[in-house]
Formats: structure tokens, sequence, C-alpha cells
């Protein structure tokens, strides 16, 4: 759940979510095995992004961190300075 709630916030650092960044996601979930009820999460989640700072108070370990920023990565294209902001933000 954290990391669909890291991309989601990724995606959204930028105060919206682009449907490029909506099918990123939706494509990450669909190939973990995603069925309907994670979809519906997932619906939820896009509702209300979470702020970074939400996403990294819940990461406990490095390798936690290290998942969260690649994913979030993963999830947007950082072309604008929040996105970038947000990246360095959960590499820190």
């Amino acid at each position: 759940m954290l990391l669909i709630r890291a991309m989601i916030a990724a995606a959204h650092a930028d105060g919206e979510i682009t449907l490029d960044e909506r099918q990123r996601i939706t494509t990450k979930l669909d190939q973990a095995g995603a069925g309907a009820d994670e979809r519906a999460v997932l619906e939820r989640e896009l509702q209300n992004p979470r702020s970074v700072d939400q996403i990294i108070r819940e990461v406990r370990a490095p390798d936690t961190a290290e998942q969260v920023y690649l994913i979030s990565r993963l999830a947007m294209n950082p072309d604008t300075p929040a996105e970038k902001a947000y990246l360095e933000f959960a590499a820190a």
C-alpha cells in the first residue's frame, strides 16, 4: 500500500496527476497482479493523494526508502520543479 501511495503522491507532486502518470500507475498495478479490490483502493487513493511528508513518515527501513524512491520515479516524468523537489526530498 505504501508503494501505491508513493506513486500517487509522486505523480501529484506538481498538483495534478496527468493521464500518462495515471497510466503508469495503473500499468504497475496490473503487472503486480492487481484485481478489482486493488483497483478500488487505487481509485480511492487517486481521489485523496498523500503528501510526501505523509509518505516519508511511513518509511521505517532503508530498503523501504529505496523502494519508495524508485517507485516514485517510475510514476512520474520529473519535468516540473515540484516533481524534482519531491524526488530530492524522497532521496534524503
